[in-house]
């Protein structure tokens, strides 16, 4: 039953607006942590999500739709806030939050959970997975869209084929110490990338240059003259913004080497599920070969045609892979007993 249930909401086939409306959400404070916490009326087990880059955190509401979907369905569900995560550069700091976070959720909780990772938190999930601290408790890790190789992942998101422009400032801000420009005022510049990503990533009325490129050029204008012409290039308003980032990475990136997973791969002794979705526009589906290789899990690893990289792919997308839909809902159907097999429910064997 939970496994249709989650069949059922996660699909293509669902409208993505709609969720279980009978699901509450707790916020629990504990140490400066906040978890958001999803119980099902039946627990049958628990799943711990680490969100991936995103300012809204668990308030993104693509997460707070998948936790509700997942209490549903018999588990529960804790969601911790991030700072590093929310604030979309990816620094050591990430791991002591997971830390601290799993710390206070363990304490919430009674029995074993899993570990669900979102993009770039998978390192994360993977070095939690890996701590003797935790490992006891942990029942599985599932790594969606998981990052392998930190470097190849933002040159694909820049120069992709079917690249999302509106990446591009995100990826300015996690290279922008090893870029070689000049710049006046380096605060305010910051700042009002930070302020555009804010007004216009992932918002689903800002896809095309006609909608975000006013927003750009008026958050330039605040800008000292100097300033703007980068600022612009960082918002792929400007020419040569893709141009920096591939030179910027064509260059060692220091600060970087622990992003890594192999070492905490080869270190972890739980199953680990590798699920990523084939229109990916932020991280290649290739990498999580890379991940199932190290980690000796590629029986445990999902492609999928269902998803991108932050949810249900495009309905024209979806609608193409008609002809493989009986695959597809096969591929589908592992996933979500790879998920479900991690937070300790019971499932039966296909």
């Amino acid at each position: 039953m939970s496994l249709l249930k989650l069949l059922y909401w996660l699909g293509p086939w669902m409208d993505q607006k709609k969720e279980p409306s009978h699901i509450e959400r707790k916020e629990h404070i504990h140490d400066d942590i906040r978890i958001w916490l999803y119980e099902p009326p039946k627990c049958t087990g628990t799943i711990f999500i680490l969100p991936g880059l995103h300012q809204d955190g668990p308030g993104d509401p693509r997460l707070e739709r998948f936790a509700k979907v997942l209490a549903n369905a018999g588990i529960r569900v804790g969601v911790p806030f991030l700072p590093t995560a929310q604030n979309l550069v990816m620094v050591p700091t990430l791991l002591n939050e997971a830390r601290r976070a799993l710390r206070v959720f363990l304490r919430l909780i009674s029995g074993d959970c899993g570990i669900f990772s979102i993009s770039a938190s998978s390192i994360a999930a993977l070095m939690l997975a890996a701590d003797d601290e935790f490992s006891p408790r942990i029942k599985g890790v599932m790594l969606f869209g998981g990052v392998s190789n930190w470097k190849e992942a933002l040159l694909f998101a820049a120069k992709g084929e079917h690249r999302d422009p509106l990446n591009l400032p995100v990826i300015f801000l996690n290279l922008w110490s090893a870029m070689q420009c000049k710049f006046q005022n380096e605060s305010d510049l910051i700042q009002a990338w930070y302020d555009f990503i804010h007004e216009t990533w992932e918002k689903e009325d800002m896809r095309y240059l006609k909608d975000y490129g006013p927003v750009a050029q008026r958050i330039a204008a605040t800008l000292v003259e100097a300033d703007q012409e980068i600022f612009l290039m960082g918002c792929s308003l400007a020419e040569g913004g893709v141009e920096l980032v591939e030179d910027t990475l064509s260059r060692d990136v220091p600060g970087t080497e622990w992003l890594s997973p192999k070492a905490y791969l080869k270190r972890i002794t739980m199953p680990v599920h590798v699920a990523h979705g084939r229109d990916d526009v932020v991280v290649p589906w290739q990498q999580a070969f890379s991940i199932g290789e190290w980690g000796d899990c590629q029986e445990r690893v999902y492609i999928t045609g269902f998803y991108d990289h932050t949810g249900i792919s495009s309905t024209m997308k979806w609608l193409r892979l008609i002809p493989q839909i009986p695959l597809e809902l096969y591929r589908s159907l592992r996933l979500l007993r790879g998920m479900l097999s991690i937070s300790h429910a019971s499932v039966k064997k296909a």
